[in-house]
């Protein structure tokens, strides 16, 4: 599922690069925005129901490697089709994924309700009040942020470095060079959040992200570039799995799809605002180089609001009594939250 919504994305990204094209040309003026965005919440809450909570940090991790995945997929198959059918054909592409998932789907995944008990407030309402109130909302502009940094680089990275003079190849290749490091953070970070939590894990790699990305400013040789952007694939992607990994774990099971889907919800105004804000940037004629200012910006956010969502979920683990896990043994579901 999020290979093949990966695929989706970057099929919608390489139309989104000829917009960013046009947004130049006609000063900012044109609404540029990413894709559907339908990847993260159903997988996500789909996997915390039938993955045991000790393995909720990891699994869920690996399985978004899926959309960086898809996304060399698209990559690797544009440097095919696009010279012999141009950029509408890879729409054709786009098709086969709706066709190969819905009858997978239908078929193999099940259904799993989590149930409330009577005097439990379910929905938008129990998330957006005590005591889940203000990690809601960290979590949300958590998610902003990093979205912010991973869709601006998404969406921008190939124009930019051509415009700076980097010679990396083709657009097709910088962008695959993003989503190897994406691929790698999923491991990764995978093996990391599991080890130390989600949480604490994701403070590092947002601020590795940040990082990579104002080594890029300092024009350094074009192997420390690349090098920079594996390790910005790796940060942003990463971090972002991270995340919802810790959604996934921090609320009861009776509101962890609607948290999976208030999080990376409200995150996507990052995603759509990165495109707008890298064109404004460029139209004031502040360059290239504040473009990867302002997603470091968003990336060093991130890591700063990770670590108060970790704060967060450390107190309310002291201060609320044992639950049972999806597994139906007793204790609090800590693996994903931070240790």
């Amino acid at each position: 599922m999020t290979a093949s919504a990966g695929l989706d994305q970057d099929l919608g990204e390489e139309v989104g690069q000829r917009l960013v094209r046009v947004q130049r040309q006609h000063r900012g003026d044109v609404p540029v925005g990413p894709d559907e965005h339908h990847r993260t919440g159903l997988p996500d809450a789909l996997a915390a129901d039938v993955v045991p909570a000790r393995w909720r940090a990891t699994v869920a991790t690996l399985m978004m490697s899926g959309v960086p995945i898809g996304g060399s997929i698209a990559a690797l198959t544009g440097i095919v089709v696009i010279p012999a059918w141009g950029w509408p054909g890879m729409f054709l592409v786009g098709v086969l994924p709706l066709i190969l998932q819905v009858p997978l789907g239908l078929k193999y995944l099940p259904d799993l309700r989590a149930v409330a008990a009577p005097h439990q407030d379910t929905g938008f309402r129990a998330i957006l009040r005590a005591p889940h109130l203000l990690i809601s909302i960290v979590f949300a502009v958590a998610t902003m942020a990093t979205l912010f940094a991973w869709y601006g680089l998404a969406t921008w990275l190939p124009g930019l470095m051509q415009q700076a003079g980097d010679n990396l190849g083709s657009a097709l290749t910088v962008a695959l060079t993003l989503n190897l490091g994406a691929v790698i953070g999923s491991v990764v970070t995978a093996w990391a959040g599991d080890r130390f939590g989600s949480l604490p894990t994701g403070v590092v790699a947002a601020a590795i992200a940040a990082a990579a990305l104002l080594t890029i400013v300092t024009a350094p040789p074009v192997g420390v570039v690349y090098v920079a952007l594996v390790l910005a694939g790796i940060g942003t992607h990463g971090t972002q799995c991270l995340v919802i990994a810790a959604v996934a774990g921090h609320y009861p099971d009776h509101l962890r799809g609607t948290a999976l889907g208030w999080a990376p919800g409200i995150g996507r105004v990052g995603a759509v605002a990165a495109p707008q804000v890298g064109g404004l940037l460029l139209a004031a004629g502040l360059g290239v180089n504040s473009i990867f200012i302002a997603f470091a910006l968003a990336a060093g956010i991130a890591a700063g609001l990770i670590a108060v969502a970790w704060r967060l979920g450390r107190r309310s683990m002291a201060a609320s009594p044992a639950r049972p896990t999806p597994g139906g043994r007793g204790g609090r579901v800590t693996g994903t939250v931070g240790h």
